[in-house]
């Protein structure tokens, strides 16, 4: 519960799964497979997942551009911010 409760707090920009890991003083293998368990996804893909519907509620509600919701999701350019919603949307943030 804590590792996951850590995952929603830093949704923009989550932890490594070693950092996690020593968070909730565990192996990171077993981390991996209790959370994979308890989210029914792999952890990178629920990260992803979180990420991906965090900017889209940003570009719908808070009126910043594409650019600014990319980097407030943890995203270098805008470009692998566009190619990562569009793979997980289907659509582009637009």
């Amino acid at each position: 519960r804590q590792a996951i409760e850590l995952l929603h707090q830093q949704w923009q920009q989550p932890p490594s799964l070693q950092a996690l890991a020593d968070a909730v003083a565990l192996s990171p293998c077993h981390l991996h497979r209790a959370l994979s368990a308890a989210l029914g996804e792999p952890v990178g893909q629920y990260c992803l997942r979180s990420r991906i519907a965090g900017a889209a509620y940003l570009l719908g509600d808070a009126g910043l551009s594409i650019t600014e919701v990319a980097l407030a999701v943890g995203y270098d350019t805008p470009a692998a911010f566009t190619a990562a919603f569009r793979s997980r949307a289907g659509q582009t943030p637009q």
